[in-house]
């Protein structure tokens, strides 16, 4: 049976809606895999799939690999925070150029990508997290106001407040959301950080994809 030569989105969400059209115009059929069946209605209206030439459902990599294998899987690229996971270990299974399983967690769990640098001796911020019972005045003694709270999980400003006393981070840790596809149990989990005062620099990691997907990055620091 000849197989279709293929790029796979793993739960595509606005922008990364739009990678259809682009891998389209390299020759290439444009495949969706949606892994989250239960999204906020807010990205489900930003989950628009006509750009793709297949759409595909599977919550799991053994799924995903069963329905994958009519196609011919040139590239794997998630399209959200939440496909992530599932994105790196269909690049593994595949042998294609990709990021490390072992780096999945910290890439969409902050506090754990905290612990990793700290690991590597890089200087972090200093935070706690925590569920609800973070909150108590004991576990944020550590810290001086202002503060920052945010989601443990998931990407952009979503749920990101600047708190100025107690009474303010309470606030912001209950309103803090449970992340879209999120692994851990469904439990509100929060990070509560010191704020740094100063200018603010954008790291802009780019990747070369060549005839081969080779491996090449080109990194810019701007300041903001």
């Amino acid at each position: 049976m000849n197989k279709h030569r293929a790029i796979l989105v793993v739960d595509p969400v606005s922008s990364s809606c739009h990678f259809g059209h682009a891998i389209q115009s390299k020759g290439y059929l444009a495949v969706a895999l949606v892994s989250v069946k239960k999204l906020s209605p807010g990205l489900r209206r930003l989950q628009k799939l006509g750009e793709f030439d297949h759409i595909v459902y599977a919550g799991n990599l053994s799924s995903a690999l069963n329905i994958l294998s009519k196609f011919d899987i040139y590239a794997v690229v998630p399209g959200s925070d939440f496909g992530l996971a599932l994105a790196d270990s269909l690049s593994d299974h595949y042998g294609l150029v990709g990021n490390s399983t072992a780096t999945s967690l910290a890439r969409v769990d902050k506090w754990v990508q905290k612990m990793d640098l700290k690991k590597n001796g890089v200087d972090v911020a200093l935070g706690v997290e925590g569920g609800f019972a973070l909150a108590d005045k004991e576990n944020l003694a550590c810290l001086e106001y202002p503060v920052v709270v945010k989601p443990s999980r998931g990407t952009g400003s979503r749920d990101v407040k600047l708190c100025r006393n107690y009474d303010e981070v309470v606030t912001s840790i209950s309103g803090v959301g449970i992340s879209e596809g999120d692994v851990g149990g469904g439990e509100r989990r929060a990070l509560v950080e010191e704020y740094l005062d100063g200018d603010e620099f954008l790291w802009l990691p780019l990747i070369l994809v060549g005839e081969k997907l080779n491996n090449i990055y080109a990194l810019q620091a701007m300041k903001n």
